[in-house]
């Protein structure tokens, strides 16, 4: 007997699922880390008054830095797909940028769980507390994709018809 193998075909909903489950590992990732160091951690405090730690001026740099560069290359590189006429290269081009900008929250975030664990500074914790709390409001949605796409048209119908397949 022999069995017959299903291809399996993406859809606007798979592909949306998709890019929710990787939004969901890197915004896991960053709050498993952080609650391991935390409760890691034997002595941590809030200490909003040594300056002369490189971290206090560090950590903060490099998040905005880190931050603004995540969002200036999503739009670059999203900004670029515009010009792109196929369903399924738009959607392939928006998931690479999805993770490059999910890569940008969580290197910031660990950046900053890295500096409370080496010197027991709650500030830096809450700073990555609060890039994990942007970034899980980031989450992508169906109108999300469409609307950082600007899908118009044939594309925005057929992105639309969430259960049908992708096929150009």
């Amino acid at each position: 007997m022999v069995k017959e193998k299903k291809e399996l075909k993406q859809t606007p909903r798979s592909f949306v699922q998709t890019i929710a489950l990787l939004h969901t590992v890197f915004f896991v990732s960053i709050v498993g880390f952080a609650l391991f160091a935390y409760f890691t951690s034997t002595s941590a405090a809030i200490d909003l008054e040594s300056t002369d730690d490189p971290f206090f001026i560090a950590i903060p740099i490099v998040v905005l830095a880190g931050l603004v560069g995540g969002k200036f290359l999503f739009g670059k590189l999203t900004g670029k797909l515009q010009s792109e006429k196929s369903l399924k290269a738009k959607l392939a081009g928006y998931q690479t940028a999805s993770i490059m900008y999910y890569a940008f929250f969580e290197g910031t975030a660990l950046f900053s769980i890295v500096g409370f664990l080496m010197t027991g500074n709650l500030y830096f914790l809450i700073i990555a507390a609060v890039i994990a709390a942007y970034l899980f409001l980031q989450r992508p949605t169906h109108s999300k994709v469409s609307e950082d796409l600007a899908l118009s048209g044939k594309l925005k119908s057929r992105f639309d018809a969430q259960d049908e397949p992708i096929l150009l």
